[in-house]
């Protein structure tokens, strides 16, 4: 018995002295490679004060609240044991929002919101209105369903009414701008189970849908060999720290991919299309298209008939273009949502017989205020 309470007193002591020192004596750090996202650093009061009336003493012990969980040692595993308490123990079914079946990991949704799809289709419509009405660019849009709409209503779970937002946008959108449905081409398969986006090789019959609707051979045909990256923890793993198996990234390469550059209009530096090193990365889908740009150029030599597709994308789009260049001379991906539509015309130059796509999932046109004005 003696024993026992020793060992209850080294543990309590432990954590309620000996991690906090750790915590003082530890470097700070500014990232959470599991959660992706920068960590709180140590301010001041007088730092954070500055300029601001309103901020008072209530409003710092907050902040040095968050900075102090933040830089917790041995974070992770203290996240994991919550999480693990909260869906074992007491049977919550989610933590924080996040949700796990099988070995495949998910995110609630909060359901249609109707003022966010109208601000994305507006934005959509204002970008075809200034660029492409009028000129003889063919345009098109599609969507692409959140992977909980595969998983989430059999497991008893709520999810985005994905027809009902389908529904909205074609409500909203120019009649000018062309539906195409990728319903059809994708299962739950075809993403991966730790990340809510879906692997190269598996939405090949995705790309051919979008290439054959705006008048394109398949990607289908072409030679590609597949390239395999081990082991990816996918945006969810360390969000839901609910562990689950590891994936595969895999990308797909071919003459085409091969030979084409990609210029990047932030940076002034050309790259290839896929980066093996920036699987290293804290997103390591960043392997596509060097990651998160506002606007790219892809150029394909081994394409000669002058023909341009202008992709307005999010991150969905940076795993397909590839897959889309093969029919294209050029490939302008632009993502609106960290550049200003208004400024585009001052960047790039849109060929007046250019195809045009608007992809964005789900997710996205969604979410509130995603888009730039």
């Amino acid at each position: 018995m003696k024993a026992k309470n020793i060992a209850v007193l080294a543990v309590f002591f432990l954590l309620l002295c000996a991690l906090p020192l750790l915590s003082a004596l530890l470097p700070d750090a500014e990232t959470s490679h599991s959660e992706r996202r920068r960590l709180t650093q140590l301010e001041s009061y007088a730092v954070k004060k500055a300029g601001r009336e309103d901020y008072g003493l209530q409003k710092y012990f907050a902040y040095l609240e968050d900075y102090l969980l933040d830089q917790y040692p041995a974070r992770d595993g203290f996240r994991r044991v919550s999480a693990l308490w909260r869906t074992g123990v007491l049977r919550q079914r989610d933590n924080g929002g996040y949700y796990r079946v099988g070995d495949g990991l998910y995110k609630l949704d909060g359901g249609l919101s109707a003022d966010a799809v109208d601000n994305a289709v507006g934005r959509i419509n204002a970008v075809y209105s200034q660029y492409f009405a009028g000129t003889d660019a063919r345009a098109y849009w599609a969507v692409i369903p959140d992977k909980s709409h595969y998983a989430a209503h059999e497991n008893g779970y709520p999810c985005l009414d994905f027809g009902a937002l389908l529904g909205r946008v074609e409500d909203g959108i120019d009649a000018g701008i062309t539906e195409i449905d990728l319903t059809y081409t994708l299962e739950l398969d075809d993403y991966y189970l730790t990340d809510p986006h879906w692997s190269q090789p598996e939405v090949i019959s995705c790309a051919d849908a979008l290439l054959e609707s705006m008048g394109c051979g398949a990607a289908s045909d072409r030679d590609f060999v597949r390239h395999e990256l081990y082991h990816f923890y996918g945006a969810y793993y360390g969000q839901a720290a609910l562990g689950g198996k590891a994936d595969t990234l895999a990308y797909l390469t071919d003459a085409v991919t091969d030979a084409a550059q990609v210029y990047n209009f932030e940076t002034n530096k050309t790259s290839g299309v896929y980066d093996e090193v920036n699987f290293g990365n804290i997103d390591p889908y960043d392997v596509f298209l060097q990651g998160a740009a506002a606007l790219l150029r892809i150029d394909n030599p081994e394409q000669t008939n002058g023909r341009q597709l202008v992709l307005f994308r999010d991150s969905f789009g940076s795993s397909i273009a590839p897959l889309l260049l093969g029919e294209y001379s050029q490939v302008l991906l632009v993502d609106i949502r960290y550049v200003s539509p208004s400024l585009l015309g001052r960047l790039v130059e849109f060929d007046g017989d250019c195809d045009v796509l608007f992809l964005y999932s789900a997710s996205v046109l969604n979410s509130a205020g995603a888009f730039m004005r």
